[in-house]
């Protein structure tokens, strides 16, 4: 049985398709921008044109449901390459000394820069209660929180694509 969060993405796939095939930017910087923009829907609070359309949503804050915080806070974005040959028993020719200043710095190395092959970006959390939350079991957020935000972000991408928002894309430095 497909759940609605595999026709959504189905059907949100299809839009980011359509989006690039427009636009004349790189299907990566695409793939990024609405990966980054959908993580920061999910986080954020609700629109107020959400108020009118989902009902029982009168003093809801946020889209996210938080009592700890930790079904929030364990979101991230994960880019991985399709078709991509990587050796893990060789590592990334990084030495110790790296390693330390990039656990005392927070750096980030981009591993797929240079590859070739397709690209796409998963919206990962691995807190085990995480479908239950986007299923409605929390009271602040009875419609789910992805969902909503694939809704928004299909039906905004049509009217993003005037000159003014792919002057203002091809500005922004990923």
């Amino acid at each position: 049985m497909k759940t609605s969060v595999e026709f959504e993405t189905k059907k949100f796939n299809a839009a980011i398709k359509k989006f690039a095939a427009k636009s004349e930017l790189s299907t990566e910087k695409v793939i990024r921008k609405i990966a980054f923009d959908l993580l920061a829907g999910i986080l954020s609070g609700l629109p107020k044109a959400d108020n009118f359309t989902i009902p029982n949503t009168e003093g809801i804050t946020g889209r996210h449901p938080i009592l700890t915080g930790r079904a929030r806070a364990a979101w991230y974005p994960s880019v991985v390459g399709l078709g991509g040959n990587f050796n893990f028993s060789s590592g990334a020719n990084i030495k110790d000394s790296e390693v330390a200043r990039g656990k005392k710095e927070g750096a980030f190395k981009n591993n797929l820069k240079n590859f070739v092959g397709e690209k796409y970006v998963t919206l990962i959390n691995n807190v085990p209660y995480i479908l239950f939350l986007e299923y409605g079991s929390s009271l602040t957020a009875p419609a789910g929180m992805v969902r909503i935000s694939m809704r928004r972000m299909t039906g905004r991408m049509p009217k993003e694509l005037s000159k003014e928002f792919l002057t203002e894309w091809n500005k922004f430095n990923f």
